[in-house]
């Protein structure tokens, strides 16, 4: 839950890893962006690969500033 509230979090799969920090995700709305990590979980060292389902903030109107926030774990 985001204390903003222009900012919108949607679930999606990383497809690819990109250069600088970048990932390619597939939302479950089909919109397909890229993306960041977030600051806490830079600083915890979450790894992301492709093929991990995760939770993305953005404000809305604006995918590019799109920030991967959770990873899910696999079941």
């Amino acid at each position: 839950m985001s204390l903003r509230d222009d900012i919108t979090s949607h679930r999606g799969r990383v497809e690819a890893v990109g250069e600088g920090g970048r990932f390619e995700v597939r939302l479950d709305n089909g919109l397909h962006i890229s993306s960041g990590v977030d600051k806490a979980m830079r600083r915890w060292q979450v790894a992301i690969v492709a093929g991990d389902r995760v939770t993305v903030e953005f404000p809305e109107g604006s995918p590019d500033r799109a920030r991967i926030v959770f990873r899910h774990l696999q079941a």
